[in-house]
């Protein structure tokens, strides 16, 4: 029985074992993984504030895919299954998405809130083993402000590399975590690798170890 825990979370990038399955194989921990679509960074802070002492103090690594800034901060689970893209709502749910981003939605608050949490998280589990993945490109630029190891490119440009386009609407996306089968054990070898010999810093995945058509997209 494993006596450590590894702990995963984010979005559909890590939604199901897939991945941190393996990788917790690997590392011989127990896996804790709290990923899910469409899931904001709010919610993955409400997880990570919610565990008990006794599970952190249990923690040997956390990984963390993070998200874009502007999905809408939720911890309702039903926002997970909206398409935020859909411009004809019809349930209730799905016209309070569409109108909270014609008319609420501010752009410049989204990336600052998220910096903040950054900063926070960064603060807070600076005593632990911890990696930053970037679900998206979008987010790799604010790198400087996360402590531990900060690993890309982005998920993305793995994901539509392999599939060999240079833009996708990952949300009717079948494929665990968005990656096949292959990739999925790829990147936790990768991980693996580099949790092994865990050192603080910006580090980028051998992109050449993965199935990929072309490389389309670059980050």
């Amino acid at each position: 029985m494993f006596t450590k825990n590894l702990i995963v979370a984010g979005d559909s990038f890590c939604s199901h074992d897939g991945w941190p399955g393996s990788l917790a194989n690997n590392l011989d921990l127990n896996l804790i993984n709290y990923g899910a679509p469409g899931q904001h960074w709010w919610s993955v802070r409400d997880f990570l504030n919610g565990l008990s002492s006794a599970v952190l103090d249990n923690c040997e690594v956390i990984v963390l895919a993070h998200t874009c800034a502007n999905r809408i901060p939720h911890l309702n689970a039903e926002l997970s299954k909206i398409d935020m893209l859909n411009t004809t709502p019809v349930t209730d749910i799905e016209k309070s998405v569409y109108y909270y981003y014609k008319y609420i939605y501010n752009e410049e608050f989204m990336s600052w809130a998220q910096e903040a949490w950054f900063k926070e998280v960064s603060e807070k589990f600076a005593h632990k083993k911890i990696v930053h993945l970037h679900s998206f490109p979008w987010t790799i630029p604010l790198s400087n402000l996360l402590t531990g190891m900060t690993v890309a490119p982005s998920l993305m440009s793995i994901s539509l590399n392999e599939l060999g386009l240079k833009s996708l609407s990952l949300f009717n996306d079948t494929r665990l975590n968005h990656l096949n089968t292959k990739n999925n054990q790829e990147l936790a070898q990768q991980l693996t690798g580099l949790i092994n010999d865990y050192t603080p810093g910006s580090v980028r995945l051998d992109l050449t170890k993965f199935e990929q058509i072309n490389n389309h997209w670059k980050d």
